[in-house]
């Protein structure tokens, strides 16, 4: 027998032994010839998809902040917009921070020496929390090659965001943070 028949009849055979095996159990049904779906490749997708976004946020949001004061609809400088986020999380950190002088006795009694003493903190935090955050996803995830390179392109990005937005914060007269 040459090498095709043999493979024909392998063929065959294996064909005969699923439809015994979906006689024996017609809920069964066949044997899918696709790869499985695995909850690593779920994963392996979700974190391109989560790593794609967050990058190009970061991209857009250093890309525009050196020009937010230029373009300006009304009362709002739509460059600015991509900021939005950072201003929420510098506005939590910071109110967390001034209950914390609050609580522990260093509070000057007034808001506004508060909220200046603990802006560069906050700042610290919206530009550390979340290359730490990436760092810590980075040490979770070292077995998936596949998104090691696109992750240390993320976390160069949320970097250079970082700078940006100190820069920005200790040079323009707009007031974003």
């Amino acid at each position: 027998m040459t090498l095709t028949a043999a493979r024909v009849r392998g063929v065959a055979i294996a064909r005969r032994d699923r439809k015994q095996a979906m006689a024996d159990d017609p809920y069964k049904g066949p044997q899918s010839d696709f790869p499985r779906v695995t909850l690593r490749l779920v994963w392996r997708h979700v974190l391109t998809v989560l790593i794609s976004g967050a990058s190009v946020y970061y991209a857009v949001s250093a890309c525009t902040l050196p020009f937010a004061d230029s373009v300006w609809m009304g009362e709002i400088p739509l460059l600015a917009i991509p900021q939005l986020p950072k201003s929420l999380v510098h506005e939590y950190a910071q109110d967390f921070l001034m209950w914390l002088l609050r609580i522990t006795g260093f509070s000057s009694g007034s808001p506004s020496p508060d909220m200046i003493t603990t802006h560069s903190y906050a700042m610290l935090a919206i530009t550390t929390l979340p290359l730490t955050l990436l760092i810590g996803l980075a040490t979770l995830t070292r077995s998936l090659r596949s998104v090691r390179r696109p992750f240390l392109l993320l976390v160069l990005l949320a970097g250079i965001d970082a700078g940006v937005s100190v820069w920005f914060d200790q040079t323009s007269n707009l007031s974003l943070y």
